[in-house]
């Protein structure tokens, strides 16, 4: 095999090497954003399911205090008809309810029976108030939810950049030094019985056409000098 062969097979080496880092950064940046997104959409779930469970907490604060309102609305309709029939009774009896025994009754029973409203009324807040806090508690914890699931997208998000980038540097860098590798190795390289190199427009598109001659691919490779594309084709 000849050597300008040989230096275009050396070079096409160098650069299937930068693209296969290429292509492994690519499969990794990927893999990065599938888990960016998966990391994402978990944590949101989980802040979903905490909202979900803010609101039942807020709605049933409502409840309790709405069934406590009609418990002590019931609460005073019974005192009051205690008290009626405290009335009818000692009425009944010929008693004078403006004084004595029977005025005594009926105040000690309204003002039992409005401590025991006020008792429940202390019991519904409490109630309420816990399932408030509760509430609280949810949307808080789906806003951290949120938040983690921002971190860590924006984590994995960074990796996958890193890795593109790593990918990019990869395949650049083995461009330039398979450019350097075919203009170093063709200035010692002199055909066998040739008393003078032949003038050729540029060593290092000979030594790749000649190994394009050798070798057909798939992949699109562009050859630089400098900031100059010096020959593009598929390897």
């Amino acid at each position: 095999m000849g050597s300008a062969v040989m230096i275009g097979l050396s070079a096409a080496a160098t650069i299937g090497q930068g693209i296969i880092q290429y292509r492994n950064s690519k499969a990794q940046a990927a893999a990065y954003e599938f888990q960016a997104k998966a990391a994402r959409d978990s944590y949101e779930a989980q802040a979903r399911i905490a909202e979900q469970n803010a609101g039942r907490a807020r709605a049933e604060s409502e409840a309790v205090s709405q069934a406590g309102a009609v418990e002590q609305k019931q609460a005073r309709d019974r005192i009051r008809a205690i008290q009626a029939q405290q009335a009818a009774g000692y009425g009944a009896s010929g008693l004078s309810l403006a004084s004595g025994t029977p005025m005594s009754v009926m105040t000690d029973t309204m003002v039992q029976g409005e401590e025991d409203v006020r008792q429940m009324g202390l019991n519904t807040a409490r109630r309420k108030f816990a399932l408030i806090n509760q509430a609280q508690d949810y949307t808080t914890n789906a806003r951290f939810q949120r938040q983690a699931g921002h971190n860590q997208y924006e984590a994995y998000m960074g990796q996958a950049s890193a890795a593109r980038a790593a990918g990019r540097n990869a395949l650049t860098g083995s461009l330039f030094a398979a450019v350097g590798q075919a203009a170093a190795n063709w200035g010692n390289f002199k055909a066998p019985g040739a008393s003078a190199a032949p003038k050729a427009a540029s060593p290092i598109k000979q030594s790749f056409a000649t190994f394009e001659d050798a070798q057909v691919g798939t992949t699109p490779v562009a050859i630089y000098q400098g900031n100059t594309v010096l020959r593009r084709r598929r390897y």
